[in-house]
């Protein structure tokens, strides 16, 4: 059973499909049976969604304001319905947008968010850009280009940009053996733990 979750109050936008929460929910979560579209108890309120667990568990997640039985859910299936969000968001507003999202992928299987990854850069339209942070080196080896790819140094107090490219010009390296070994100089300094 996961610990509850501090988290900020759910907005889910009416264009989320029932289908895209039931894809990801079910992808982040083998114990989710099915996902059902509830209807709002009357026209002032935004419906929600049911989730119904293998073993009998229920949960609501609604449309409009915050969960209240979180604790059902782990940290990294919570994380999961903010990746539905913006996947609905990406396939409704497709053209012509700035799409950013900001490590929502920390508490996720590697493979998975290679896949949400794959799955966004499909939904890109066209005019569009997507940013995703991540500090997971699995994505590295995606066989993009390497153009695609920005790290950030930090320099003190400030965070510089290093982009690959001016140093990795050979296609037949490895980005991910690049990044471990720290040809980019912006591997986090570990000196003090290392002394402890």
């Amino acid at each position: 059973m996961a610990n509850s979750i501090d988290a900020p109050k759910l907005e889910l936008p009416e264009f989320l499909q029932k289908d895209v929460l039931e894809a990801v929910l079910k992808t982040f979560d083998s114990s989710i049976a099915a996902v059902e579209d509830l209807p709002s108890p009357n026209d002032n309120e935004k419906g929600a969604f049911g989730v119904n667990f293998k073993n009998g568990d229920y949960i609501v997640i609604p449309k409009q304001g915050a969960m209240r039985n979180d604790a059902r859910l782990s940290r990294g299936t919570y994380e999961s319905i903010h990746i539905a969000v913006f996947l609905g968001r990406m396939r409704a507003r497709g053209q012509n947008m700035t799409f950013f999202l900001d490590e929502h992928m920390a508490y996720s299987h590697s493979d998975i968010e290679e896949t949400v990854l794959n799955t966004m850069i499909d939904h890109v339209g066209s005019g569009s850009q997507l940013f995703f942070t991540t500090h997971n080196y699995d994505i590295l080896d995606m066989n993009l280009p390497v153009h695609s790819y920005v790290f950030l140094r930090k320099k003190g107090e400030f965070t510089e940009p290093v982009q690959p490219e001016h140093t990795f010009r050979k296609k037949d390296r490895s980005l991910l053996n690049a990044v471990k070994n720290d040809v980019f100089k912006v591997a986090p300094k570990t000196l003090l733990l290392d002394r402890l």
